[in-house]
């Protein structure tokens, strides 16, 4: 079977930087379908539940969210807005399809957006300035919310925020398009939380920490909207003495496995996990096929994994196992500076 795939990369607009691409899963192979120029840094992605809409950050200091026509492969802008602050690094829709959101790093704050019956996005209807600081001296004198997800329950945005060391929750209003805050959960000083995903039974939440290259399990509950953290986990050998950085994480569809990709260890770490508990198995590393894994994707199916290897510019593909037993395929296709990946 054959499905698209949309990657998101660092481009500059006078070149493509969205582009689309056929997967076959039967074979792992990958060709390209199309590409859209016209965005300065299209770096993260967002498909809209209409399958007719896709959403991209403008990943820029002036910072932009931009909408985008799928119809026919034949990709081309609808409108934008401004992200309220510099480098929006992520982007998340509501179950809705109504609202769209917005987290920018390096201004520390978050945003949301109505989307039209047109698809185009709306005036921004609330946004958040954060405020405060954590320990590490210039990674963390300020708020840097690095991610912004929705709960499986869509009443909470989540929001990772690498400066403060902290998941804040906001309660979320669809009717008027704001946000409340409601608390947060914490990862341990300095870590530096980055992305974040829900286990497919919503008892639990992943953290991969940037900056300490550590997983954290938090407990969380779809009730009352609270999150408690539990545990942490190195991704990252024994072995290993060189500079690394976390980018990304995923929790396999059937929840017995997760992994994190390591920028600079050049590597997926791997983990089963306990389908009572949710505790973490370290199940070792595995080889991406290029350097500075940022951003990876898990198959619907489970059986193969895509990760985008920024600096070498190539997608490298790997078999998976409903175990987590992953495999280089030795498949490579490339593309310039890949920093998003996203199955259809």
């Amino acid at each position: 079977m054959k499905s698209a795939i949309f990657v998101g990369t660092y481009e500059p607009a006078i070149r493509p930087g969205v582009h689309v691409l056929e997967f076959d899963d039967t074979t792992g192979s990958l060709k390209h379908r199309g590409s859209l120029k016209g965005i300065e840094k299209p770096a993260f992605l967002a498909r809209h539940q209409n399958k007719r809409w896709l959403y991209a950050t403008g990943e820029t200091e002036t910072g932009e969210v931009w909408s985008i026509d799928l119809t026919d492969d034949a990709l081309k802008t609808i409108n934008h807005q401004p992200s309220g602050g510099a480098s929006p690094c992520h982007l998340s829709i509501d179950a809705t399809g109504k609202w769209l959101f917005v987290a920018n790093y390096t201004g520390g704050s978050i945003a949301m957006y109505p989307i039209l019956e047109n698809g185009a996005l709306g005036v921004m209807s609330d946004f958040v300035q954060h405020t405060g600081h954590s320990v590490m001296p210039g990674r963390q004198d300020k708020p840097h919310a690095h991610s912004i997800t929705i709960d499986p329950s869509n009443r909470f945005a989540l929001v990772a925020d690498l400066g403060l060391d902290q998941v804040l929750i906001y309660e979320l209003d669809l009717t008027h398009g704001k946000f409340t805050s409601h608390g947060a959960g914490h990862v341990p000083t300095g870590a530096g939380p980055r992305h974040v995903a829900f286990h497919p039974s919503f008892k639990w939440l992943y953290v991969c920490n940037e900056l300490n290259s550590t997983v954290t399990q938090l407990a969380w509950n779809t009730v009352d909207g609270s999150l408690t953290a539990q545990q942490s986990w190195t991704s990252l050998p024994a072995t290993h003495t060189g500079e690394n950085a976390i980018a990304d994480i995923h929790v396999a569809p059937n929840g017995t496995w997760l992994a994190t990709s390591n920028r600079g260890h050049q590597s997926l770490a791997v983990y089963s996990v306990d389908a009572s508990t949710g505790v973490l198995t370290p199940r070792g590393n595995v080889a991406t096929g290029g350097d500075w894994p940022r951003n990876f994707a898990i198959h619907p199916s489970g059986a193969w994994l895509l990760a985008g290897n920024q600096h070498t510019n190539n997608i490298g593909v790997l078999t998976a196992t409903a175990a987590g037993e992953l495999a280089l395929t030795g498949t490579r296709f490339d593309v310039p500076s890949p920093v998003c990946i996203l199955f259809a």
